[in-house]
């Protein structure tokens, strides 16, 4: 396996762990290794044509993870279809399914060896690169967990087999782009389904903690949808309609709700989703998303 043109960023705050990890990623052949010693941004140039991610994920916080979801998730990122490795003395329970859900390819133990980094990129140089985009994910696909279920399911481009392959900078780069634009407006799509879902879910099961649950997600859901809006007529359309919707269930969370509370906020969530994916018949929205509900609870 010839990795002597992949590009990898290691990213450990450690100094002696940063060294030794260094030692490794060089001498499974790969020559440009940017190291960094503390948290970056997502939409650094270091990571443009990064093809390999290794990050250390047991330092003080929850900033790897952050950084980890952020080049998945943001828009803005450079480059999201790295593979990332996150690296762990002792990896929880906990530490394993919150790396996961950030949307890191495989989580390495330390110390780590040349053999076993040289072994899981040669797993992933040989697989296609599958990716998963849904309202709270964007990642490598997986069989479970997540990356798994509902979802759009996407070809990514696979970055160590095109420079394996000794495709041009500028031709990775491009597709790169191509696929980005892609996964932004699936993200899009989904954001604006799910606002208007969990709505209507409340409304069929006004009871039930787990669409209580996601009631509760509604705010960074809209927050995060709305820039994404591209038509500035349809954006702030989207943005009153959101604005009444939190200010109405404000009221249905202070107190007890039922059934009939939530018929206006039902309609004015599937009033965000036609003006952010450019729909109309709003009412046909509101039948078809409450039908999906209905189905959901067995109803």
């Amino acid at each position: 396996m010839d990795l002597s043109r992949t590009e990898a960023v290691l990213v450990e705050l450690g100094a002696g762990s940063r060294s030794a990890l260094r030692e490794v990623i060089w001498r499974t052949g790969i020559r440009r290794i940017v190291q960094m010693n503390e948290i970056p941004s997502p939409k650094s140039e270091e990571f443009l044509d990064a093809d390999v991610i290794v990050i250390g994920a047991d330092g003080p916080g929850p900033e790897s993870l952050s950084l980890i979801r952020q080049i998945r998730q943001s828009a803005s990122t450079a480059n999201p279809f790295a593979f990332v490795f996150a690296t762990h003395f002792e990896p929880t329970r906990e530490a394993i399914s919150g790396a996961l859900e950030a949307g890191v390819d495989m989580i390495l133990g330390k110390p780590l060896s040349t053999a076993v980094l040289h072994q899981r990129m040669g797993v992933h140089l040989a697989a296609p690169r599958k990716w998963m985009v849904s309202s709270s994910y964007i990642g490598p696909e997986r069989p479970a967990g997540p990356g798994s279920g509902t979802g759009t399911r996407l070809a990514a481009p696979h970055l160590l087999q095109m420079k394996a392959a000794g495709a041009r900078v500028e031709d990775i780069r491009a597709a790169v782009e191509s696929t980005k634009a892609q996964v932004v407006q699936q993200r899009k799509l989904h954001l604006a389904y799910q606002t208007a879902f969990v709505v209507a879910r409340a409304e069929v099961a006004p009871t039930d903690p787990a669409a209580l649950a996601e009631l509760k997600q509604l705010r960074p859901m809209i927050r995060e949808l709305l820039p994404q809006i591209e038509d500035p007529d349809r954006r702030f359309g989207a943005q009153v309609a959101a604005d009444e919707l939190l200010a109405r269930l404000s009221h249905l969370w202070s107190g007890e709700a039922n059934a009939m509370s939530y018929g206006p906020a039902v309609a004015l969530a599937a009033q965000v989703f036609c003006l952010a994916v450019g729909r109309g018949q709003v009412h046909r929205a509101v039948t078809e998303i409450r039908a999906a509900a209905k189905m959901l609870h067995g109803r």
